[in-house]
């Protein structure tokens, strides 16, 4: 048995969006091959900010952090769910990591550069889900806050491998969050999950496959359009 947690990072409890829909999928697939599941619902538990290096080292923890420290340290693998803002995650999830993070927890620089992460052991699944197709993600942004969530975080800490699935969907009619379609059921976002055809990374579990989301493609028309903008950086 595989001890799965979920970091749930849309800002917006209020309303159900496609992050919340992937999630529940991922945690049903999980549950489902006898895999054990917690959840971490950032817009929930109250995030502060950092302020000083001071506070990052020394300050007191508030009981939300102190729980999720508790559900990594004895998780095998971590799952981050979270929207691209602004090219980048949201800053509930970054404010999050910077809490967590703590040295003594996530790494002990005492170490060497090369061996103070203090979650070693552990492996990570990032998805990420976006209005644009995950090769112009790639291409044009060159996936910048993914690469730093994974070396300047995930490694540093000691987890690996951390996988990651970006662009997982998009946005419908210039909509800026996927809504459900009138009698269309949440559910049919596993098979985006499930194109990663090994189930849930190391854990082994297969997850249904279902109907295609219509959230996942994108039209003829707007590719070429991406495309048309992205000649001038192509050029150099």
């Amino acid at each position: 048995m595989t001890r799965i947690v979920i970091i749930q990072g849309h800002p917006d409890a209020a309303e159900p969006h496609l992050c919340h829909a992937l999630a529940d999928a991922y945690a049903r697939g999980a549950e489902a091959g006898g895999h054990s599941v917690e959840r971490i619902e950032l817009a929930r538990i109250g995030v502060p900010f950092l302020t000083s290096q001071k506070e990052q080292q020394h300050g007191t923890l508030s009981p939300p952090i102190l729980d999720a420290q508790v559900k990594i340290r004895r998780a095998d693998h971590l799952v981050f769910v979270y929207p691209l803002w602004l090219g980048s995650m949201p800053a509930l999830v970054k404010a999050f990591l910077e809490q967590v993070a703590r040295p003594g927890f996530a790494y002990d620089t005492s170490r060497g550069p090369f061996d103070s992460g203090l979650l070693s052991g552990k492996s990570a699944r990032v998805v990420i889900t976006m209005g644009m197709p995950a090769w112009y993600y790639r291409i044009v942004y060159g996936c910048h806050s993914l690469k730093a969530l994974k070396i300047g975080i995930l490694h540093f800490a000691g987890i690996r491998p951390a996988r990651s699935m970006p662009g997982i969907s998009m946005a419908r009619n210039g909509s800026p969050e996927w809504r459900p379609r009138e009698g269309e059921h949440p559910e049919t976002t596993a098979n985006c999950i499930e194109r990663s055809r090994k189930g849930l990374d190391s854990s082994k579990v297969h997850l249904p496959t279902l109907p295609k989301l219509s959230a996942c493609v994108i039209s003829a028309p707007e590719e070429w359009q991406l495309v048309w903008r992205m000649l001038p950086f192509l050029g150099g």
